[in-house]
């Protein structure tokens, strides 16, 4: 996968947990950061699943078929 460059503000007391992230970890701050957006993606979308297989569930015991 192709890598770009970001640039960005961001809150220092942020910065500060992200920098002891990444120190914990014995990652740079950039791969840190790469770190905690795809666990954050990957937790959205678990939980989207969740959502989505409530919905299906509900829907199917609401013709009982449950």
């Amino acid at each position: 996968m192709a890598l770009k460059r970001v640039n960005m503000n961001i809150d220092e007391e942020l910065l500060t947990q992200l920098d002891d992230y990444a120190s914990k970890m014995h990652i740079s701050r950039s791969s840190a950061l790469a770190v905690l957006l795809s666990q954050m993606f990957q937790s959205q979308k678990a939980m989207q699943t969740m959502s989505d297989l409530v919905v299906a569930y509900n829907d199917e015991k609401s013709k009982g078929n449950v």
